[in-house]
């Protein structure tokens, strides 16, 4: 059963979800479907063990990666896109979608019985 602090992360993930759609511009719908998929990556490194406090995009995606590399692609991803300074509207939409389904996997993925994630790494 997942922690509760995964929880919170993954609530934090959904909210800034919610922010990202509800976004005026395609900057602030960029950061708010980044600072998600980081909230959900966190809860993803965090299910079932501490982690100490991570404060870098980068240190965090390298570490998920490193640690879980069913995920590594993901990884890859959003620390691609973290560099990014800006992206086009369409990019932004892609991103929202890809952001959801990210979640939607974490929040599975931590849901599981703690045997069964440290078997399927």
């Amino acid at each position: 059963m997942a922690v509760m602090g995964e929880r919170v992360d993954l609530g934090w993930a959904r909210a800034k979800l919610v922010d990202a759609e509800l976004a005026q511009t395609t900057q602030l719908r960029q950061q708010a479907c980044l600072l998600a998929a980081r909230h959900a990556g966190y809860a993803l490194l965090a299910a079932g063990r501490r982690v100490p406090p991570i404060t870098e995009a980068t240190e965090l995606w390298g570490r998920l990666a490193a640690e879980l590399p069913s995920f590594a692609e993901w990884a890859s991803y959003f620390m691609l896109l973290e560099g990014r300074a800006r992206l086009s509207e369409r990019q932004a939409d892609d991103l929202l979608r890809d952001v959801v389904t990210f979640c939607d996997l974490v929040d599975r993925r931590v849901s599981r019985p703690a045997r069964n994630r440290a078997n399927h790494g």
